[in-house]
């Protein structure tokens, strides 16, 4: 008899176990979740922090490259004169920036296939995308990263 007693404490351990994991697994999702919007809002409170900062002593950016454009309101200067459109100093750009060809046509508002279709020395950008390639060269890795997030910001 001492045999069924430890064979039914087994069994009732071992579906105790089964339906609390069912139980779990289903929470650990959730918390992983839960976690990555944590860090999310971490991350947005820093950066308004950091506003009301700079606002509170008046060092606003106002006057902050505008690469998202429309088409009546491209950019009015000339390229620097320091930038002459080659598909390797595009490459060379987009490389310097640790860009992906995405990231960069997000930044200009153009294709993807467009940036290939430049650094392969296929097609030639137009004027306005060449003043947008010239802010871009005037960008850091930092700068063309905060652009981005703007960006990803304004698209949610």
């Amino acid at each position: 008899m001492a045999n069924v007693a430890v064979v039914t404490k087994e069994q009732i351990v071992r579906i105790s176990r089964r339906e609390a994991k069912k139980i779990i697994e289903p929470m650990k999702a959730q918390l992983v979740v839960l976690r990555k919007t944590v860090v999310a809002l971490k991350n947005e409170r820093v950066t308004l922090r950091r506003e009301v900062a700079s606002v509170s002593k008046g060092t606003v950016r106002s006057a902050r490259p505008r690469l998202h454009a429309k088409p009546d309101e491209t950019v009015r200067e000339k390229p620097k004169a320091n930038f002459r459109y080659t598909a390797a100093r595009v490459s060379a750009l987009r490389e310097r920036l640790e860009l992906s060809r995405r990231e960069m046509g997000l930044l200009l508002g153009s294709s993807t296939n467009a940036i290939y279709t430049w650094e392969a020395d296929q097609a030639r950008p137009r004027e306005a995308f060449l003043a947008k390639l010239a802010i871009l060269n005037g960008l850091s890795k930092s700068g063309a990263r905060q652009l981005l997030d703007e960006h990803a910001a304004r698209a949610e």
